[in-house]
């Protein structure tokens, strides 16, 4: 494909998908952009399977590495809220303030873990 029609390609799949994500229907795309529906849907259909492929990508690549950074995260969000609470040097807000986050945090990595 020529670098034109390349960027003409790319430049109306962005246009359907800002205007998809408006909630305008399919002719409302073909009408504004001034193309067939059939396009329309074609690219439609391309950016649903591009979409799948990215979430298969991360999934398969990034999260794997991701959940466990997450968990680590966490464990230390408690030791922090930990210290602060067992530091006789903290006053009450800040006693209350850590004792809610460190709640967050095992409310938290129960939804991870």
């Amino acid at each position: 494909m020529i670098k034109n029609a390349k960027q003409t390609l790319e430049w109306r799949r962005s246009n359907v998908l800002e205007l998809s994500n408006e909630g305008r229907s399919e002719s409302d795309i073909a009408r504004i952009l001034q193309v067939r529906v059939a396009t329309i849907n074609t690219d439609i259909q391309f950016l649903k399977r591009e979409a799948k492929e990215n979430i298969r990508k991360y999934i398969d690549e990034r999260l794997p590495f991701e959940y466990p950074k997450c968990l680590v995260g966490l464990d230390s969000i408690v030791c922090k809220m930990s210290d602060i609470l067992s530091n006789a040097d903290s006053d009450s807000r800040d006693i209350l303030q850590a004792t809610s986050v460190k709640m967050q945090a095992y409310v938290s990595y129960d939804k991870v873990s």
